[in-house]
């Protein structure tokens, strides 16, 4: 297999890996939680900032990264407003059908990733905030870009150190706080596609050393989690934790490499990463919608075990997502609505 695809089904694979993790950080279980949140978000900004050029022009970008990330947004969005609606229309009537909806709009409109009613109410749009977040993260990191360097990481720097220090006093609309903390993160994935032709010659030795160091570190990290977050940019203990993220991702990626070669494994993962698009977006839309709980609730009223609910969860929500994202990418309009090329 030539080397470039190589390199695109690894990143892929890791893709893959980031979003099963995304999905299954969403069934409220601590000690999935700890093992997930280090990487699963981090990640797609690593990836995302690894493929940003300096050469193109920024409207040409701009306009690329708007159909891409927003349109799918919107759409999403628009989904669950519709859904959401009826769902207050049967259980609610008109009052409940025309209060769903507004907050539905509302939601959509601000694009806050977690929800608040102080000083006033915002339902939470859910994961779907990842794309906003992202849409500012890649602007930002381009328009650093055309910096130089000194001023580019001490503009990073501002960015970051604006978001974690005003997220108390307001939460700005369209999830601009974590996209100016997503830009650390592209930039790091940036700088290392920027390194890695002098990276070639380093000693397999040092790069098993980085490997061994980053995974301690990342033990490290879920046996003392206290909570890393990008949504609400909860980073648990600071730099600390903000590192072993970085590493965390780093055994991701080796993983995704060891993958890669596995005809079966690695071509599900593969693919799974190359629509995780779909994945997130219908992932949202049951994940606002599904009762997923109230039906464990019965089930485990009718006998399942209550150590099964988890489980449960993890298998319905994955196989719901899954099957609609492999349906969605057969679909040449939907696929050109997102932005992706046949």
């Amino acid at each position: 297999m030539p080397e470039k695809r190589q390199r695109l089904d690894f990143i892929d694979i890791a893709r893959g890996i980031a979003i099963i993790c995304i999905v299954i950080g969403h069934v409220k279980c601590n000690s999935i939680n700890r093992v997930v949140f280090p990487f699963n978000v981090p990640l797609f900004f690593l990836i995302s900032g690894y493929f940003t050029s300096a050469k193109t022009d920024m409207r040409t970008f701009v306009k690329r990264k708007a159909q891409t990330l927003l349109v799918p947004y919107y759409v999403t969005c628009l989904v669950i407003i519709l859904i959401g609606t009826a769902e207050g229309f049967i259980l609610g009537g008109a009052g409940g059908a025309l209060k769903e909806l507004v907050d539905w709009i509302y939601g959509t409109l601000y694009g806050s990733g977690f929800g608040f009613d102080k000083p006033f109410y915002i339902k939470s749009i859910g994961a779907i905030w990842f794309l906003w977040g992202s849409f500012w993260g890649s602007v930002l990191l381009k328009l650093s870009l055309k910096m130089k360097e000194e001023v580019r990481l001490l503009f990073i720097a501002i960015l970051f150190i604006f978001a974690v220090m005003t997220k108390q006093l307001v939460w700005l609309p369209l999830s601009l706080q974590p996209g100016c903390c997503a830009v650390f993160y592209m930039y790091v994935g940036y700088s290392f596609k920027e390194l890695q032709p002098r990276l070639g010659g380093v000693r397999k030795e040092y790069k098993s050393a980085v490997l061994l160091f980053s995974l301690a570190v990342y033990l490290f990290f879920i046996k003392d989690y206290t909570g890393f977050e990008l949504v609400h940019l909860s980073l648990g203990r600071g730099i600390v934790d903000i590192f072993g993220s970085l590493c965390a991702c780093v055994v991701v990626f080796w993983i995704s490499k060891k993958i890669s070669p596995q005809r079966f494994l690695g071509k599900c993962l593969s693919y799974l990463g190359k629509y995780s698009l779909f994945v997130l977006c219908f992932h949202i839309i049951e994940l606002n919608l599904f009762p997923w709980w109230k039906i464990a609730a019965w089930l485990c009223g009718k006998g399942m075990p209550e150590f099964m609910t988890i489980p449960f969860l993890i298998v319905g929500k994955l196989t719901m997502d899954i099957t609609a994202a492999v349906i969605a990418s057969k679909i040449k309009p939907v696929r050109r609505l997102f932005g992706m090329k046949e």
